[in-house]
């Protein structure tokens, strides 16, 4: 009943945001761009690197995380992505 909960909830990860019912549109809305903004190959992979992250051995984890990073950085997406970044233009999926 009380804000303390998700103060709480917040401070361990749990929650990320917290917003008053009337900004509610606002912060999804803002969160969904910047999620559009991103490359959608860069998204799937992001989202396939924790249960990666996870299957895999602590002394590991740093490693595999790297090379996932690396792979998508250096994939075409990746590539394209930051020459538009240099070129100071939107990346291929942003265009149009």
């Amino acid at each position: 009943m009380t804000g303390e909960r998700f103060d709480a909830a917040r401070q361990i990860g749990l929650v990320h945001w917290v917003t008053d019912a009337g900004e509610l549109d606002a912060v999804v809305e803002t969160k969904v761009g910047e999620i559009r903004s991103s490359g959608p190959q860069a998204v799937r992979e992001a989202k396939r690197l924790i249960p990666g992250v996870l299957s895999r051995p602590p002394s590991q984890r740093r490693d595999y995380t790297a090379e996932r990073i690396a792979t998508v950085r250096s994939s075409d997406e990746g590539q394209a992505g930051l020459r538009a970044f240099l070129a100071k233009r939107p990346p291929p999926w942003r265009e149009g």
